[in-house]
């Protein structure tokens, strides 16, 4: 994880439905939820494929024509091909149609994609300059064993950055870090809190098809040479993974820490860690459409101290409280000012590069309100005077972006009428929202 990844949705997204099977595999909801409350957005123009669309099955075959496996999806076709091809034998990919959609080649060229559309091979520049256009696209080195890039869109006019390919489709919103004097003194301090409210009962997720995948709702808070990330974890059980036997529809608190205590044995806990024994909500399976909702609202913050990582959670339904604070002394000491804080949700929902953009699993609608941040304090007590609104358009968003928006979408909403939401909680006209959704199963939230 790492303090990369996404976030879900609220107000009046609409799933647009394109053409099935080719021509980038929009389609309607499945899970029939509402998930279409009234906002005010400005209208976005249809997204236009490039490249032929292809359709399914698509069929792995041998040098000499002999089939070798065939898939629904177009992305677990080319990762098959992949790990099994050779110079000898390049395993090309046909669809339905007979259409040569890859096969292994050297690294020169890549493999492009828009959507399911198939747009051929470039050289790698060109490859790269023309998927920086198109938000959908995919660019496969000519192996087909990873990403070289995937589509992005930006919520902020945002600056160059390192992608996490591997990590699947995920937003990613960032505060600035703390500004140095010339005299090597902070002349201001950086982000070490942030709150929020995560209005969880308006998410909805399915189950990924025969793959592993995990969702995150977190906040990561870094220095110059530290990070953690502090929230909630959701785990599939599709595959029968033993580590998650029974967390079923559950969100557990999490962390990911990079301090070397958690890799050397000497901090009980591993780098990322699942706290088992809090389990902040769950979501319930409907039995006819295999999709999960139900969860209750949290409220969810997150501090980095000099010498600490704090997660205190609040399940608004319950007043339960979770979280956690854990130690390294002088972990952040010296650098306080740097601080910084990324808000991210996402739905990893294959592991590994490449994964499969097609493999049925959603998170959608995880809706984030009243989100705040404060910068350092010496003290670090953070009253509400200290705390400032983190969104886009604000100084406290320095950048932000949507990786892989194929497969994930951030909806920055304002909401065109009172209302409430599924977990009785109200919410007023005019007042903000950011949704962020994942979604691997051939649709397309467009505002």
């Amino acid at each position: 994880m790492n303090g990369k990844r996404a976030i879900a949705l609220l107000a009046a997204v609409m799933l647009v439905g394109c053409s099935a099977c080719g021509s980038g595999g929009d389609g309607g909801s499945p899970d029939g939820s509402d998930i279409n409350p009234p906002a005010e957005r400005p209208p976005v123009a249809a997204y236009d494929y490039e490249g032929v669309p292809t359709a399914a099955p698509y069929t792995v075959c041998h040098v000499g024509g002999a089939a070798a496996e065939t898939f629904e999806s177009m992305f677990a076709a080319i990762r098959y091909a992949g790990e099994n091809a050779s110079s000898s034998d390049p395993m090309p990919v046909k669809d339905a149609n007979g259409l040569e959609i890859f096969r292994r080649q050297g690294t020169s060229k890549c493999w492009c994609y828009d959507g399911t559309n198939f747009v051929g091979t470039m050289e790698q520049k060109a490859a790269l300059a023309w998927a920086e256009k198109h938000a959908r696209s995919y660019v496969y080195n000519g192996k087909g064993t990873g990403f070289l890039y995937v589509g992005t869109t930006y919520p902020t006019e945002g600056r160059p950055l390192s992608y996490e390919q591997g990590s699947s489709g995920y937003s990613y919103l960032r505060t600035p870090a703390g500004k140095m004097s010339s005299n090597n003194t902070w002349q201001e301090y950086g982000y070490a809190y942030a709150s929020g409210t995560v209005r969880l009962s308006e998410a909805v997720y399915r189950d990924a098809d025969g793959s592993q995948w995990n969702a995150y709702v977190f906040f990561n808070i870094g220095t110059v040479t530290e990070n953690c990330d502090l929230g909630i974890g959701l785990f599939g059980t599709a595959v029968g993974d033993p580590r998650y036997e029974g967390m079923e529809g559950q969100w557990k608190v999490i962390h990911n820490c990079t301090h070397a205590s958690h890799k050397n044995g000497e901090d009980e806990h591993g780098s990322f860690h699942i706290w088992q024994e809090q389990t902040v909500t769950t979501m319930k399976k409907d039995p006819g459409t295999g999709v999960y909702g139900g969860a209750d609202d949290l409220f969810i913050e997150a501090i980095g101290g000099r010498d600490t990582w704090t997660l205190r959670i609040t399940n608004l339904a319950t007043g339960e409280k979770f979280g956690y604070t854990h130690s390294h002394e002088g972990v952040n000491a010296g650098k306080e000012g740097y601080y910084r804080i990324n808000a991210v949700v996402t739905m990893i929902a294959a592991m590994g590069n490449p994964w499969d953009a097609r493999c049925g699993g959603f998170l959608k609608n995880v809706v984030w309100e009243d989100l705040k941040v404060a910068r350092y304090r010496a003290d670090e007590t953070y009253p509400d005077a200290a705390k400032e609104e983190f969104y886009p358009g604000l100084p406290t968003l320095d950048y932000g972006y949507t990786q892989g928006a194929d497969c994930a979408h951030l909806t920055v909403g304002v909401h065109a009428e009172d209302g409430v939401y599924k977990s009785g909680a109200a919410y007023l006209k005019g007042s903000k929202y950011l949704a962020f959704s994942s979604y691997y199963d051939g649709t397309h939230i467009e505002d």
